[in-house]
Order: structure tokens, then C-alpha cells, then sequence
């Protein structure tokens, strides 16, 4: 299935494995994040496996956003205390669903919830995880 845009699940997963191959080669700022050439970079390589693809460094930007939006809220949910991961489904556990409400009341989202399948995660990790806030500073965010 593909969105306007036409990014099917292995273009998806190329855009992924792309990103991984940037990170490994320190392709970051010292920030952590991508900058716009790195976004180019993508839209090169993409090119270069899929040809004929029309994509721009903003198609990239923009499809970054949502996985990265659903990889914070399940990165928060797995540092707090309750929440688990099951390998098995891939996704976000709970010991109780108490949890998830006080969790929901304290960091309302509709970005990802526990016990959805979200089997990028492991993939995320490596390309988003400098974006994330560490230790207290979660809770100043």
C-alpha cells in the first residue's frame, strides 16, 4: 500500500536503511541531527536504487517526521517504569492498562500506544536515538 507520495513499504525501508548507513558513517551535525545536505544525500542514493523515483530532500524531511514522532513516544513509554517490549509483536507492553492511562494523562499523544505493532523501532534506534532527550530533561521538554 502507498501514500501520495507513492512510499511503499520497501521505499520505506530503503529510505531506513539509508539512514542507518549515513549514522555508521557519522553522517550527523554534532547536534545529533540530519542536516538539509544529508537529506540530499538520501534523495541521491534513493536515485541511484530506485530509478526514475521523484522524490526532493523535502519528501524525505517530511516522511522522517511521523516514524520519528511514533520512535520518541515509544522511546519515552519504554523508559518508564510499567512499559516493556514484546520481540515477539514488536511493539510497546504494558503491565496494566492503569499505566498506559496515567502515562496518556501526563503525555497525551496520538502518535503511537502501547501494544500497536511498530516494527521499525530497532531500525530507529540507531538513526533517531541522538535526537532524544536524556535523563530529567525528558520531563522539561
Amino acid at each position: 500500500m502507498a501514500n501520495r507520495r507513492g512510499w511503499t513499504t520497501d521505499k520505506k525501508d530503503l529510505l531506513i536503511t539509508i539512514l542507518q548507513d549515513i549514522v555508521i558513517n557519522r553522517g550527523r551535525g554534532d547536534n545529533g541531527s540530519f542536516s538539509s545536505g544529508t537529506y540530499e544525500a538520501v534523495v541521491s542514493k534513493m536515485r541511484d536504487k530506485i530509478p526514475g523515483i521523484s522524490l526532493m530532500s523535502k519528501h524525505v524531511q517530511n516522511k522522517i517526521k511521523r516514524p520519528k514522532d511514533k520512535y520518541s513516544t515509544a522511546y519515552n513509554m519504554l523508559n518508564t517504569s510499567g512499559f516493556g517490549w514484546n520481540d515477539a509483536n514488536q511493539c510497546v507492553t504494558i503491565v496494566t492498562p492503569k499505566i498506559l492511562e496515567e502515562y496518556l494523562k501526563k503525555h497525551p499523544n496520538k502518535n503511537y500506544t502501547a501494544n500497536k505493532l511498530f516494527p521499525a523501532y530497532e531500525q530507529l534506534k540507531l538513526v533517531l536515538r541522538k535526537d532524544q532527550a536524556m535523563g530529567n530533561m525528558v520531563d522539561q521538554l
